[in-house]
């Protein structure tokens, strides 16, 4: 009577499109179990199916195998596998250590090509065994194949990840593509290569992101903020299950965060740069352009990560440049020295700081000074009196003519229909996101309807109470950034307070830090001492305007207006307009 035999199968792939494709898992299974039951009249116990690189020493599944079949109590004849390959690519001594440990538990290797031969005894005809006389009359094939498979992996990664690498080095895309583009296939030579090129539905997000930090004038949670009111969400993507076959779901399709953003805002492929192991870690410039331009770039980074160009298309990275991070001038807003951080050093282009130093007499002198080791220059100290009285003079030489408004209103109205429509779009884009969020909490809802799993419902819930703040998130957002005519006229009525109490709001040193304030708006960059003493400080739009009308005459429509990238979106007079 013939006892029933015991198989086990393997199968492996090592690649998500072996997986899809030709030999799938699923191939692989139904051949060896067509062996296992048809040829070998086998039953199977159990099939494993592997999804990882025939390469490596660490194998987990053949771990799991081996030990399967060392613990069973049931005896395990055969060990079916597609071909040699598929077992291993690592050449013959892996191939010989899994071998001999099955064969020691008395499981016969079976591959579905039939390469390996069953067990032969050499003294079989004269009725004895020894250890030395039983052996495969296929172990050299069985060995040459194994080395085969190895040095054919070594050739095939060698063409592929060398092609990959000249690539990358050339300036092409390799891999998915990053969030805010689409790969795109181009033909270079007659031969196929793949650029990327902007996503129409994602790309305004990123420049956004890196406008609003290169701007200085918004926090990372702010710029979070409004880019997800104007509906980011990440790239969605398919979950598939372990082997790569199928699709169980998906991922991705998440709102923009701090760390994310900080990761997008790091990544020089964005201003068209390549920086990767393969070009290791070296500058390359891109056969496709970035979303935003290196100097966005630079200043949304802070020195942070920082592009230098060397000559025509030959760069370098440079990371945590301290010297050219962006800083803040901090005023602890001393009365006694009313202009400390408004007034910049020549020399270090900090602003002046203000002390009292004792001197022999035992009197002290108030001093605007700057200098000594940490600012590395020579110390300069300007007597209190002195400075304020030169700071004083210059502002008082500021005299506008009243007529002068006529042209900055038509100026400011005209500018802002310019950058109306960037306003505009952005107001568009939240609404869009409003919509679609109102869309999915009304789905939501209609499936809590039809459902009896009280657990179900709970997570539906959750869910909707997570959908309706985005939504007033996103409502909030857009009501603060719609800007309308009332909003333009009150920006002019304070800009007529302004030309009208100009020195009284500029030299009002009991009210610091709107004095503090005014001076960033009226010059275009916080003057040095020595140009207060010149008159020769970068004034801004306003005061601009005022020399161009010096010489025009508006009235008879003979006037010209350059837009020096005014925003009076966002430009904030608060407390301007108060004497209090």
């Amino acid at each position: 009577m013939n006892m029933q035999k015991n198989a086990i199968i393997y199968c492996r792939v090592s690649t998500t499109k072996q997986a899809q494709e030709g030999e799938s898992l699923d191939v692989q299974e139904q051949i060896c179990s067509k062996i296992a039951e048809v040829k070998l009249q086998a039953r199977i116990l159990k099939i494993w199916r592997d999804s990882t690189s025939g390469r490596k020493e660490d194998r987990p599944v053949i771990d799991e195998i081996l030990e399967y079949v060392e613990k069973s109590k049931v005896k395990i004849d055969y060990f079916v596998f597609r071909d040699i390959d598929r077992l291993t690519r690592a050449g013959s001594k892996q191939y010989q250590e899994i071998k001999e440990r099955l064969t020691a538990c008395g499981v016969e290797l079976v591959d579905s090509y039939g390469l390996i031969q069953p067990m032969v005894n050499t003294l079989d005809h004269l009725g004895f065994e020894y250890s030395w006389s039983k052996h495969s009359p296929s172990g050299l094939a069985e060995t040459l194949k194994a080395d085969v498979s190895r040095d054919e992996v070594r050739s095939i990664l060698t063409r592929l990840i060398g092609a990959e690498i000249s690539l990358v080095q050339q300036g092409y895309q390799i891999g998915p593509a990053n969030e805010g583009f689409l790969n795109d296939k181009i033909y270079v030579g007659g031969k196929k290569k793949t650029i990327q090129i902007p996503d129409p539905e994602k790309a305004h997000f990123i420049q956004k992101m890196f406008e609003m930090r290169a701007s200085g004038q918004y926090s990372d949670t702010q710029i979070v903020n409004e880019v997800n009111s104007m509906g980011f969400r990440t790239r969605p993507m398919n979950a598939w299950d372990s082997g790569h076959e199928k699709i169980i779901g998906e991922k991705g399709g998440e709102p923009l965060t701090e760390k994310r953003l900080q990761r997008y805002i790091q990544r020089p492929i964005y201003c068209g740069i390549i920086v990767r192991g393969w070009t290791r870690y070296q500058a390359v410039k891109a056969q496709f352009d970035g979303l935003v331009s290196i100097k966005i770039f630079n200043e949304a980074n802070r020195g942070k990560v920082f592009i230098e160009e060397l000559s025509e298309g030959q760069f370098q990275i440079l990371f945590n440049q301290k010297s050219i991070k962006i800083k803040k001038v901090l005023s602890r807003q001393n009365p006694l020295f009313p202009f400390k951080g408004c007034v910049l050093c020549s020399e270090c282009k900090k602003g002046y700081l203000g002390s009292s130093p004792k001197g022999k007499s035992g009197e002290y002198f108030p001093t605007y000074h700057c200098g000594g080791k940490k600012q590395g220059h020579k110390y300069v100290g300007i007597p209190k009196v002195k400075f304020e009285q030169n700071v004083e003079g210059f502002v008082k030489s500021l005299e506008l003519d009243r007529n002068f408004m006529q042209t900055f209103e038509f100026v400011l109205k005209d500018t802002w229909r310019l950058r109306q429509k960037e306003v505009l779009h952005t107001s568009i884009e939240v609404g869009k996101n409003i919509t679609t969020l109102k869309s999915e909490k009304e789905k939501l809802i209609e499936t809590i309807i039809n459902t009896t799993s009280q657990v179900v419902r709970e997570a539906l819930e959750k869910k909707i109470e997570g959908v309706d703040q985005e939504i007033v998130n996103a409502e909030k957002f857009k009501q603060k950034s719609d800007v309308t005519e009332s909003d333009i006229q009150s920006f002019i009525n304070c800009a007529n307070y302004l030309v009208e109490h100009l020195e009284e709001l500029l030299l009002d040193k009991q009210n610091i830090a709107r004095q503090q304030a005014l001076f960033g708006l009226v010059f275009e960059e916080l003057p040095t001492y020595q140009e207060i003493l010149d008159r020769t400080p970068k004034l801004s739009l306003i005061f601009q305007q005022k020399r161009i009308f010096q010489n025009k005459n508006p009235l008879n429509g003979d006037f010209s207006v350059t837009r020096a990238g005014f925003e009076p979106a966002t430009i904030s007079l608060k407390g301007c307009c108060s004497t209090s």
